[in-house]
């Protein structure tokens, strides 16, 4: 049986936890939305990693963002809540 493979939204993926999850997922062979404060920070260029640039302190822009990746994502599977404060 192949590996089931997932597309899945990592906040806080530019640093720390978020980073280490997005790149684990990577490596699994998952598709990955990252989303961060400044999506510049996550240098990876990957064929199945998608940047989204997301400041969830700014909560004006979370439902126009989640409406956005719900038309350009629909196969979204999950979601990984890896954002810190600092």
């Amino acid at each position: 049986m192949p590996p089931v493979t997932r597309t899945v939204l990592v906040t806080g993926a530019s640093s720390g936890i978020g980073r280490a999850i997005a790149k684990l997922l990577l490596n699994q062979g998952h598709f990955v939305l990252g989303s961060s404060r400044d999506s510049r920070r996550f240098c990876v260029e990957h064929p199945r990693f998608t940047p989204i640039q997301l400041d969830l302190a700014n909560l004006r822009e979370i439902e126009p963002c989640c409406k956005r990746l719900q038309n350009d994502f629909p196969q979204l599977d999950a979601v990984v809540f890896a954002a810190g404060y600092g």
